[in-house]
């Protein structure tokens, strides 16, 4: 402008412009890379040798672009699971607001009583819904994101959620939080079939990690009922022979499992209904606590990137123990001995007579064991180690399958049940979709919201480009360091923290930003020691401790432990039996030929043992012992 019109008052006004643009006053580029700033003039003419350069043009999705003039972002949460938490997580984000179908949304009416929503009248121009999020994977909805189709919610239950076709166009992001094919880990009978072609493909014995499992589609007519009469008649040899038969398919909490010694009693059960049935062998030594049994719940998400980018996979850095009411007992077959979950232990008298809703923090269960078992920290950091090598394990063995149409912007919590052994083995139950999100203990109110605002950080926020409100939500969201294991385990609660004090300092979306991108490793809870004497709530025992009053994001407490495969690049050579990716992004022990000697699958026990219950005789008749180490692992960073 200044040199089109050659007045002062024109060099003002660029330079003005180049302010409010934030153009650096010593930045400088070549005429080419100017903005044309007239259609008529040709910049390449202008007589300077350097002018300030405005930075390159930023490519916005069309959400971005929408929601800077002003747009909203609407999400729908589904009744039920503690449905009014994710949606309270959701209001702290300044642009979203409730959609159609959703308790807090003007439209429709609400019967509370019965937790169902029944949407009366559409608006002639329903806003998208930007993002859906319900306990099971509706197929209705899975199809009209494949297809690009419109929906509008209308009826929102526990049960079920009901649609119908939007007249507007899809003219924006939608995101999911189940994968189309999610059911390759959550139902039980996949699981086994995902788990023993995984391990059989790297030469792995899959009874090492999973109890011995045979699933039936077709009742005690399926020939895997006559192998299981094998192996049921090969375990009689103990004295002890108990096994858990499961529907196989759509059950969780606990719900049609039951306890058999016979095999009348499982033709009678299997006989029942016709439906998948799984027949897993019950694991008869488990590590027990004051004499009753208990499980270990952990939590693993799974994302992908749009455009059938790769996947990711993180570990939580905490969880719980659920623990029964009856003192363990194996010539008992009464569900409350041998099933942890709450909707069978509720029932019973004793329920929280000994733990705040039947569950203790993962620093209750490392106290006991160093406390009551005498075991070193190491045993407990072996533990987890297991744990999180087998929710690899379980992505890697199911990752082709989960979005088989590239739906873009799925992601899926899942909750990983884990059995520990009273020889320290950890064995990977079962995987469940829609983990229950319910808290009945003083830990669970500051675990489970954490690990929803953590979710909804790796996923929601980086799909839409949205921000927490981390001041809002860290007094509620996160744990401060020192709080103690609770008084069950004969500890005082009074740590140096409390989760109900507001912190001190609050971590910063850029600091957020660094520590995500940092390497695994410095990706930690809240300190590292560890000392038997000490009180840290920690169970990520590899990095520095943080200054006392300090809180980390909750997305911090989410650890990237697998990223798959980019397209293949053949000048990139393979990284033996490790994650398919380049070795540059990962981290390991030597060169990645050589195994990590951290990564070996043994059991923590400080005792030499000849013999243990992973050694079934009953194992197929052409099948031989295969090794158990990892060699070659690696993790993405």
């Amino acid at each position: 402008n200044a040199s089109r019109t050659g007045s002062k008052g024109g060099s003002q006004a660029t330079g003005a412009n180049s302010a409010r643009l934030g153009v650096g006053s010593k930045a400088s580029c070549s005429a080419s890379q100017l903005p044309k700033l007239d259609s008529q003039r040709d910049p390449s003419k202008s007589t300077r040798a350097s002018m300030p350069c405005l930075p390159p043009p930023r490519t916005l999705t069309r959400t971005q672009s929408t929601r800077r003039a002003g747009a909203r972002l609407y999400y729908t949460v589904q009744f039920g699971n503690n449905h009014g938490l994710v949606r309270s997580l959701l209001k702290k984000r300044s642009e979203w607001s409730p959609g159609i179908g959703d308790s807090g949304h003007s439209s429709g009416h609400l019967a509370m009583s019965g937790k169902q929503l029944l949407v009366s009248k559409l608006p002639p121009e329903p806003p998208l819904m930007n993002l859906l999020w319900t306990a099971w994977r509706n197929s209705t909805y899975m199809d009209a994101l494949s297809e690009r189709s419109n929906l509008c919610l209308t009826s929102n239950t526990t049960r079920e959620i009901q649609f119908q076709p939007s007249p507007v166009p899809v003219s924006g992001l939608r995101a999911y939080n189940h994968f189309d094919g999610n059911s390759a880990l959550c139902k039980k009978c996949e699981l086994r079939e995902s788990m023993v072609a995984y391990y059989h493909s790297i030469g792995r014995n899959p009874f090492d990690c999973v109890p011995l499992t045979y699933v039936l589609h077709q009742g005690i007519a399926d020939p895997e009922f006559k192998r299981w009469q094998e192996a049921f008649e090969s375990q009689k040899v103990a004295g002890k022979n108990l096994w858990l038969v499961k529907p196989g398919a759509n059950s969780n909490q606990g719900r049609g499992i039951e306890v058999h010694d016979t095999v009348d009693g499982v033709k009678q059960y299997v006989d029942s209904r016709n439906i998948p049935w799984v027949l897993q062998k019950y694991i008869e030594n488990p590590m027990l606590i004051d004499k009753r049994k208990f499980d270990v719940r952990t939590f693993g998400l799974i994302t992908q990137e749009a455009n059938g980018g790769p996947f990711s996979a993180y570990f939580f850095n905490d969880g719980y123990v659920r623990t029964t009411s009856t003192a363990y007992d194996t010539t008992s077959l009464d569900r409350s001995v041998h099933i942890t979950n709450d909707q069978v232990q509720r029932v019973g008298a004793d329920y929280g007579k000994f733990e705040e809703g039947n569950k203790l923090s993962l620093a209750d269960l490392k106290s006991y064991l160093m406390n009551q078992s005498n075991q070193p920290a190491s045993v407990f950091d072996d533990i987890i180690r297991q744990m999180r090598e087998l929710v690899v394990d379980a992505v890697k063995a199911a990752i082709h399958k989960l979005n088989p149409r590239n739906i873009d912007h799925c992601f899926e919590l899942f909750g990983f049940d884990f059995l520990i052994d009273d020889e320290y083995q950890v064995w990977l139950i079962e995987v469940n979709t829609d983990p229950s999100l319910e808290t009945h203990s003083e830990h669970q109110r500051t675990l489970i919201p954490a690990m929803v605002e953590g979710v909804l950080a790796l996923t929601v926020d980086k799909i839409f480009g949205t921000s927490p409100s981390f001041a809002a939500s860290a007094a509620t969201s996160c744990s401060t360091p020192g709080l103690s294991a609770s008084p069950v385990l004969g500890r005082s609660t009074s740590g140096s923290g409390s989760s109900s004090t507001m912190p001190a300092r609050l971590p910063s979306t850029a600091a957020m930003a660094t520590a995500l991108a940092a390497p695994r490793g410095s990706v930690t809870t809240s300190g590292a020691n560890n000392n038997s004497n000490n009180n840290n709530n920690n169970i990520n025992n590899k990095g520095a401790a943080a200054p006392a009053g300090t809180v980390q994001a909750p997305a911090l407490r989410w650890e990237r432990v697998f990223c798959s495969a980019p397209a293949p690049n053949p000048s990139v050579p393979e990284v033996p039996t490790g994650l398919a990716c380049d070795a540059s992004q990962c981290t390991g022990a030597g060169d990645p030929a050589t195994p990590s000697s951290s990564s070996t699958r043994t059991p923590a026990s400080t005792t030499t043992t000849t013999t243990s219950s992973k050694d079934h005789p009953s194992l197929r008749a052409n099948s031989t012992k295969l090794p158990s180490s990892r060699e070659g692992e690696y993790r993405c960073a």
